[in-house]
């Protein structure tokens, strides 16, 4: 099934909540510089959602090459949204954090996260924290994190879609895709991937596969290495940030469409896809896809559609 007016109006509710904290400039940080195809799609409706605000943005990057930005009090900073609050994923949560505790004067937006923590020692450490940083906004995707967090935090919660749904799929999509009765199960290869799933809930003409740009390195990252160690070459010479410069330019004018086209192209010919990734899910919605949902260690993706598409019957693995 297409939904258009489904996706109109999570695209509202998310400008209906977002719009009005945006009223300055901006820094756009944590960007996804790595090979899941989704937080690409989640990078790419930001974007496109933020053409809207009518402010700049003054300097966006990721984790890694994250240099101090000199802005002022009143810059608002944006961090991307996502699957990694919590401790699963520690690296961009940690990141956060550093950001908050760098800029404590400033409006801090967290875009829409889903919530989880393996353990309550981690919970506990972040509710210490953010006693200490309750200006920041924080936005969930899902009525789960929102109770969660609302239970502990003493910051402004937000119940926000995923920024996904501004993706323009049409903008990404090939000129003759192909068509028929394809049947794709989406398998996750990494550590959210369930290992309960029952075999025989999937189609024995079901083809598996993952994000293509995890299964093999595509060839636009290649290049970027490649001309990544020449950067890394010169920089010290001529004392010049020359790396990450690099690298914010390519991710962002290079990789990044080729992402997006890869993403959507991938799903085009199938007709019944299996999904045990949320973006996955999100994409096979945007482009009409008959969709099953099999869930991930922690219900990631159930909890976001049971929130947002609450009267659809899909087929959330731990229902049948």
């Amino acid at each position: 099934m297409i939904y258009p007016d489904k996706t109109r109006e999570l695209r509202e509710a998310i400008a209906r909540s977002l719009l009005p904290l945006i009223d300055h400039d901006y820094v756009y940080l944590d960007v996804p510089y790595y090979t899941n195809l989704g937080d690409t799609l989640i990078w790419e409706g930001t974007l496109r959602f933020l053409e809207q605000a009518g402010h700049r943005c003054l300097y966006s990057t990721n984790w890694s090459e994250y240099r101090r930005p000199r802005i002022g009090k009143k810059t608002i900073i944006l961090l991307q949204g996502g699957g990694n609050w919590g401790d699963l994923w520690p690296v961009h949560h940690d990141f956060r954090k550093r950001i908050m505790a760098e800029f404590p004067e400033n409006r801090i937006i967290v875009l829409p996260q889903s919530v989880h923590y393996e353990g309550q020692s981690s919970l506990d450490e972040d509710i210490r924290f953010f006693e200490k940083h309750p200006q920041v906004v924080i936005c969930v995707r899902d009525r789960q994190s929102r109770d969660l967090l609302s239970g502990c935090l003493p910051n402004e919660i937000l119940l926000v879609p995923d920024m996904a749904f501004y993706v323009r799929v049409e903008d990404w999509k090939s000129q003759s895709p192909a068509t028929g009765g394809r049947v794709l199960y989406a398998k996750r290869v990494d550590k959210e991937l369930r290992t309960d799933v029952d075999a025989r809930l999937i189609p024995a003409d079901a083809e598996v596969r993952d994000w293509p740009a995890i299964e093999s390195t595509p060839a636009c990252v290649e290049r970027w290495e490649k001309h990544l160690r020449q950067a890394r070459k010169w920089e010290a010479a001529l004392h010049l940030p020359l790396a990450a410069r690099l690298t914010d330019w390519h991710w962002k004018h290079r990789i990044r469409p080729d992402f997006l086209r890869m993403a959507v192209r991938f799903l085009e010919p199938y007709s019944v896809v299996y999904s045990t990734r949320l973006h996955v899910s999100i994409l096979s919605v945007l482009l009409g896809k008959d969709l099953h949902i099999v869930d991930n260690t922690y219900s990631k993706t159930g909890n976001y559609f049971k929130t947002w598409f609450p009267n659809e019957s899909f087929h959330h693995s731990a229902d049948i």
